[in-house]
């Protein structure tokens, strides 16, 4: 029995597309200069399917996703001055990443943002508080399938 294709990369204009079935029904695809640059895209989304680790494409913002924690999950375990607290820190310090999507964030972005915080003279308790807001963030972002990994886990 033939077994059945799950992606494939093709001559798209002068470029290369490759595309897949993703689990939700989706075929998700992206355009690429170079086929083996889309080869390795390809197979580096299948290997996520096959590991469990899809998570369906969102362009959800950090900004978004940010109001939606602080609103569904700040709120729900702490107290009203703890919340603004964390709202204060998250608008003072993630401007460069809050129109970022939250999957194309990277662990070289967050540590930028730590790195401006201290060349700006901030103590490194505020480094570590904010740390832990964006940890608990991408923690739930990845529970709630919008990101496939926490990549507070990786940054220091």
């Amino acid at each position: 029995m033939a077994k059945k294709r799950r992606g494939t990369v093709y001559k798209f204009r002068d470029k290369y597309r490759a595309m897949y079935s993703a689990p939700d029904g989706s075929k998700p695809s992206k355009v690429f200069d170079d086929p083996d640059e889309a080869d390795k895209w390809l197979t580096a989304q299948l290997s996520e399917i096959d590991q469990g680790l899809y998570t369906v494409p969102s362009d959800m913002t950090f900004r978004i996703w940010g109001e939606k924690w602080l609103e569904t999950y700040a709120s729900a375990n702490n107290e009203p001055s703890t919340v603004e607290e964390y709202h204060l820190l998250i608008r003072r310090h993630t401007e460069p990443i809050k129109d970022m999507i939250m999957s194309e964030i990277e662990p070289m972005d967050i540590q930028s943002l730590y790195n401006t915080m201290m060349r700006n003279g901030m103590k490194g308790s505020s480094c570590q508080r904010l740390h832990a807001i964006l940890r608990s963030i991408f923690r739930d972002a990845k529970d709630n399938n919008i990101v496939s990994r926490n990549i507070m886990l990786i940054v220091k």
